[in-house]
């Protein structure tokens, strides 16, 4: 008899939903709640039910080396984020964002475990294209008509609902005074927050521009074009010059005369459309600009974050309190010639980390967050494992390393995304370690349609 639900189909609907989770939430004394929170929840549940009626545990005790080490950060990271609770300076407040950690931790720990199956793995990526053709279509034509697509909901315990129907938020230029749209509401999302998914879902896109042939490479084009053009229109300056970047670096090749090239053509190119666009070639000089008021916000509340980091070394001032706890820095701001303000996050997610957990949080998040990036260098360049050159494994250490960087002066590392991407990330490095294949392609089969396309991780 046919399965009436099939549960892997329930949990590619999750990572689709998941960029937009914000799309309703419950707010409540305790913690606020989002749909999809619940929904990857009872799929954790569900499988560790699954493995504890087959006997096993969810965290295998395999003999994989790699596996070993995989589990090993995951544990101690989950378990320096539950410790730092203890010293908390306001312990409910700490208990709230603990919940957070919880729910990405099991988001990412699903994807790890059940992308090791390679069909899986596969279905995984082309559900980011999808979601990602959802975001840009929606983003894009909300943009155009001026008008809020999907809207988001917000639902408090007394049973009032807030339907958020801002579409833009805006800025005003430094040198110019003109004031600039930045999209800022769609499908919940914030400015920062769509930069950070396109970051992610447009080298996947990218990767897929490598991969197809015939008539959808030029659709892959075209939505490669609209992710570009999204994130333009949300103004985020670091967000487009990383996004610049990420993608001339894809294109890179052993020929340094093609380099060369392609770097000038793109150099003019991108002359050419800014010199059209003045104020986004304005947004984007502002990003050196020291004295613009953003920035002068950025550096002290950098500033202060370190210092309260330094003087509660060991375990920080707990989960969720730095964006609460400038008042004791306050004159940061005023060296700057800025006012005080007050529960705004600390825009980098180093700094966060260090003020918020201490040098034992910062040790197991660097564990967690940057050995996969080194592992990468070693395993195809030290040990020669990867011999392909623009792999999917590429692709997605590339994103995966892109949304770091862009949450150096950014707070959204925190998204659903960037967790899903960790999670392929962490199952990708335990199969090629584990497979032993040295000085060969490795190789999984996608299943496009009928035909059988080969990928090298």
């Amino acid at each position: 008899m046919n399965k009436i639900i099939n549960f892997d189909n329930i949990i590619l609907f999750s990572i689709f939903m998941s960029p937009f989770s914000t799309i309703l939430i419950y707010k409540t004394n305790i913690a606020d709640f989002k749909l999809i929170e619940v929904l990857w929840l009872a799929i954790f549940v569900t499988l560790m039910i699954k493995k504890a009626a087959n006997k096993e545990l969810l965290i295998v005790k395999n003999s994989a080396y790699t596996n070993k080490i995989s589990n090993s950060i995951f544990m101690l990271y989950i378990s320096v984020a539950i410790f730092s609770c203890l010293f908390s300076i306001n312990i409910n407040r700490s208990i709230k964002e603990l919940f957070q950690y919880i729910y990405l931790f099991i988001l990412m720990y699903t994807i790890y475990y059940k992308s090791k199956d390679i069909n899986f793995f596969n279905k995984i990526v082309k559900t980011m294209i999808l979601a990602n053709f959802f975001l840009v279509t929606i983003c894009i034509l909300s943009y155009i008509s001026g008008k809020v697509i999907v809207p988001s909901f917000i639902l408090s315990s007394n049973g009032a609902i807030y339907v958020n129907n801002n579409l833009f938020s805006t800025n005003i230029l430094v040198e110019s005074g003109n004031e600039i749209l930045r999209l800022n509401g769609v499908l919940g999302l914030g400015a920062t927050a769509i930069a950070n998914q396109i970051l992610i879902q447009s080298l996947f896109v990218n990767y897929f521009i490598r991969t197809i042939t015939g008539k959808k490479k030029i659709f892959f084009y075209l939505l490669l074009i609209a992710n570009l053009i999204t994130m333009v229109i949300t103004y985020s300056r670091v967000g487009i010059l990383i996004f610049i970047a990420v993608h001339l670096l894809s294109v890179m090749s052993k020929n340094q005369i093609k380099n060369f090239v392609i770097i000038v053509a793109i150099t003019l190119l991108c002359a050419l459309i800014l010199n059209l666009f003045t104020n986004v070639q304005e947004r984007l000089l502002e990003t050196f600009n020291t004295e613009e008021q953003s920035s002068k916000y950025h550096f002290a509340i950098w500033i202060i974050a370190f210092k309260t980091g330094f003087n509660n070394i060991l375990t920080g001032i707990g989960l969720g309190n730095m964006a609460f706890s400038y008042d004791s820095y306050g004159y940061e701001f005023y060296r700057f010639g800025i006012a005080k303000t007050n529960a705004v996050n600390v825009h980098n997610f180093i700094l966060q980390i260090w003020s918020e957990q201490g040098m034992i949080g910062l040790l197991s998040n660097v564990l967690l967050l940057f050995s996969p990036i080194f592992y990468y260098f070693k395993i195809k360049y030290v040990d020669k494992i990867i011999t392909s050159g623009k792999s999917i494994y590429y692709f997605i250490i590339l994103a995966y390393t892109a949304t770091l960087m862009y949450n150096l002066t950014n707070n959204n590392f925190y998204i659903e995304t960037f967790w899903i991407t960790l999670g392929l990330v962490y199952s990708i490095r335990s199969q090629v370690r584990d497979i032993h294949i040295s000085n060969s392609d490795i190789k999984y089969l996608e299943d496009n349609k009928l035909q059988k396309v080969t990928i090298s991780i």
